[in-house]
């Protein structure tokens, strides 16, 4: 209920209501309705906090309904699979491609590509750029840099080729930028994936990716791996974006026992 005191309170007071009402609108799942308004109210504000907040929302919006056409993908398919009715196919087809076409209206571009396997994503390349650029001090900024340590897309939808020096760069300029982060054992869990994929490229066709200094000492990478993974595991109960899970615990131990782990986290197109 809105309630009858929004009527008189000040402008910026309604203007937060309505953030709120917005995020929770977003928590529903109407993600085209919740990423109109949140444009709307960072046009109408020049808080900054605001202006971050509504912003991050607006990005996340289309993140999350690119999800939520990947499942509609893959539900059309397997429908198609079991239903061999092509004017059923044509019809849900063209409720996802209308529903994409309504987010392009509100500035958000998504797309359905094939990358070893068919999804849908947002290919916002500016919105997290922006908030990590002009609004730093906010909690949202905050949230855009962390984001962007590992998740990046090019205009094409296509993630950018992620080598894993450059996660830790971006990892240890955010630990520099933020030292006092909630998300700092997130960031820990990040580097310790990351010095895994250089030490696993060490032992494998991939080391001539590594510096002379690496390749000249390999262990030290295996060592910084499990100095962060370790970190990671003693605080897992204070990761707020990244599960400690099944896999970290395997790839842990591995590394410990000079096993090779088989993967990588941070490396491929």
């Amino acid at each position: 209920m809105f309630g009858s005191s929004s009527i008189y309170a000040p402008a910026q007071d309604k203007l937060l209501f309505l953030l709120s009402q917005t995020h929770t609108l977003q928590e529903k799942g109407d993600y085209l309705f919740a990423a109109k308004l949140f444009k709307l109210i960072q046009s109408r504000t020049k808080d900054s906090t605001i202006i971050a907040d509504a912003l991050y929302g607006y990005v996340t919006c289309g993140d999350r309904a690119a999800e939520a056409f990947t499942v509609r993908h893959y539900t059309s398919e397997s429908f198609h699979e079991m239903n061999s009715d092509s004017t059923w196919r044509a019809q849900l087809d063209s409720i996802l491609q209308l529903d994409i076409t309504n987010f392009a209206e509100v500035g958000i571009q998504l797309k359905i590509i094939t990358h070893f396997e068919t999804y849908c994503v947002n290919v916002d390349t500016s919105t997290r750029q922006l908030l990590s650029k002009n609004f730093s001090s906010t909690q949202f900024g905050e949230l855009a840099t962390f984001d962007l340590i590992t998740d990046e897309v090019k205009s094409d939808g296509y993630p950018v080729f992620n080598d894993p020096h450059e996660v830790i760069k971006r990892a240890t300029a955010f630990l520099t930028r933020y030292p006092s982060s909630t998300y700092k054992y997130d960031v820990f869990h990040i580097l310790g994936r990351a010095f895994q994929d250089l030490w696993e490229f060490s032992r494998g066709s991939y080391a001539d990716m590594l510096t002379e200094k690496e390749q000249a000492n390999p262990e030290e990478l295996r060592q910084e791996a499990i100095k962060y993974l370790k970190l990671a595991k003693a605080n897992r109960k204070k990761l707020l974006k990244l599960e400690w899970d099944v896999t970290s615990e395997d790839v842990l131990n591995k590394l410990k026992n000079k096993e090779d782990t088989n993967g990588y986290f941070y490396f491929g197109d």
